[in-house]
């Protein structure tokens, strides 16, 4: 045991991680990070306004939680939305919000990359980002990273 209810130690610094519930390597927590990130499009000429994003990052686990407002573009290609850690795998899960339409995105992921996609999504009544022009985008998406 260390410390007591009514003798307690503030902080503790720790370099080698934290084992939780056990002695093996599934049991250590070796990295948490909370911290603000800046949504950038890496490959448009467009950028997002009223953007902000926030991550918590415990191990190889990223939850990144945000929102910006389209811009206006005639970019024909998905654009890609900056992450704060390279994804491991295509696998991410999210959900995206927007301001009064529901579904009118798609949002995937990459291994290997540094972004996410963002698509029109024809099947719910939108072809281009024309149609995005001013749309609010709230998003949670949760997914592992390699760093």
């Amino acid at each position: 045991d260390l410390g007591a209810t009514s003798v307690r130690y503030r902080n503790l610094y720790l370099s080698g991680g934290v084992f939780l519930g056990g002695t093996g390597s599934a049991n250590q927590l070796s990295d948490y990070e909370e911290g603000t990130h800046t949504i950038t499009f890496p490959n448009s000429s467009a950028s997002p306004s009223g953007a902000g994003a926030v991550y918590t990052k415990i191990g190889s686990v990223v939850n990144y939680v945000g929102s910006f407002t389209f811009p206006s573009s005639s970019d024909s290609t998905a654009v890609n939305i900056s992450i704060p850690f390279t994804s491991a795998t295509n696998n991410s899960l999210g959900q995206i919000f927007t301001n009064g339409v529901t579904n009118k995105v798609l949002f995937t992921g990459g291994g290997g990359t540094n972004y996410m996609r963002i698509y029109p999504d024809n099947n719910f009544g939108t072809n281009s980002y024309a149609d995005l022009s001013g749309v609010a985008i709230y998003f949670t998406i949760t997914y592992k990273t390699s760093e």
